[in-house]
């Protein structure tokens, strides 16, 4: 632990935005302290020593190097630390890429909305983190979780053989390694909560509309969603609180107004009553051939759950009346997803302030120009392209 740590008496593997309200309230530290802690335990385990390779950026690349002198008045007045997944575009010193080093030479016109919220609620943004490239869209199910051509293949920071799972698997493990309190991804279908499962860490995926989706690099419009990720559900509330509200840019941001709330902390009880919970029969998705590991302890775990939150007054609907899985893929949904990629990539890379990569097929052919060894499949960009 570094000596500003012992000197507060503060673990960075649990340490929450609330954490370090607390000593700046009190004056113990400044933002800059507290950023340059975090800055050092990158620096020690992001490449080197655990090599997790959860961050593919940093505002600054080195302790020693000097800060922008508009990141250190951000880094002075500050109220904690943040840190966005590779698809969420911030204007400057940072690239966004998806994970594709295709993206590396091209610039971005503005801040995403959820940038620029983050901004005005006082929080720094310190970086960039991993994910599976192109939000395991380049090649589904070829090219390993939490690999990007950026960032290289990202580690579990407590298991190194174990898949962290994506695509915003650097977000969650940058968490769970006490590289940052906060950090923000994006789900389509399973993208925030699955890696937060494999990390130990908290997650949601709003509603879509519910935050905006304006300059982040899309996947489906019809599904996508950017999610707060943190230690514990408060910062999941207080995060939410910064993060939701409409935005002209995201005509889904419109629709979603009435779902949203003032303050979603004043969810934070241990009372159930009222709350409503369909229940999936989990033999439907878990089994011994689809999943690794213990299903049969899993089931139990999850059913166990479900009791003890019906014991504290939710209605538990179990299970609910849901199509099967063979169901909905007889609807090939991946088609629909296909189209939402095409059309939504290209609105994307038309919005560059500058760039040589302006479609699907100019990412394909850099890709074709600069392979990567063992890394090369483009399988599920050329189903987009049928």
């Amino acid at each position: 632990m570094s000596p500003f740590a012992l000197s507060l008496n503060v673990n960075f593997l649990e340490a929450t935005s609330e954490t370090w309200k607390l000593h700046l309230d009190n004056r113990n530290c400044t933002s800059v302290d507290l950023v340059t802690a975090y800055l050092k335990r990158i620096e020690k385990d992001n490449i080197h020593g655990a090599a997790i390779r959860a961050i593919i950026e940093q505002m600054i690349e080195r302790i020693s190097s000097p800060w922008p002198k508009s990141w250190m008045k951000s880094a002075r007045e500050g109220k904690s630390a943040v840190r966005c997944m590779d698809n969420i575009a911030i204007r400057g010193k940072l690239k966004t890429t998806a994970g594709s080093k295709a993206l590396h030479a091209s610039v971005v016109a503005r801040d995403s909305t959820v940038v620029a919220k983050l901004r005005k609620a006082g929080l720094i943004i310190i970086g960039k983190a991993n994910l599976s490239e192109w939000c395991n869209y380049r090649a589904s199910g070829v090219l390993p979780n939490a690999w990007s051509g950026t960032g290289g293949l990202g580690l579990s920071p407590s298991n190194p053989g174990l898949d962290p799972s994506g695509s915003s698997s650097g977000s969650a493990s940058a968490i769970a390694a006490g590289f940052i309190p906060l950090a923000i991804g994006s789900e389509t279908d399973g993208s925030l909560i699955c890696p937060s499962i494999r990390a130990g860490i908290w997650a949601l995926k709003p509603t879509v509309g519910l935050i905006s989706r304006a300059g982040i690099i899309p996947v489906s419009l019809n599904q996508d969603s950017p999610g707060p990720m943190a230690k514990n559900v408060k910062d999941i509330a207080l995060l939410l609180n910064a993060l939701v509200g409409p935005d002209e840019a995201d005509p889904a941001s419109i629709g979603a107004s009435s779902g949203r709330r003032s303050d979603y902390t004043a969810f934070l009880t241990p009372n159930f009553e009222g709350l409503r919970i369909g229940v999936m029969n989990p033999e439907w998705f878990m089994s011994d051939e689809n999943i690794p590991y213990d299903a049969k302890h899993i089931i139990e775990s999850t059913l166990s759950a479900m009791k003890r939150m019906e014991d504290a007054g939710a209605v538990v609907k179990n299970p609910v009346n849901l199509p099967t899985l063979d169901e909905m893929l007889a609807f090939n949904p991946s088609d629909v997803q296909h189209l939402d990629f095409k059309e939504g990539l290209k609105s994307y890379l038309a919005n560059f302030e500058s760039s040589d990569i302006h479609t699907l097929e100019d990412v394909m052919q850099w890709n074709y120009e600069h392979p990567q060894k063992d890394f090369e499949s483009q399988i599920t960009f050329e189903e987009v392209l049928e």
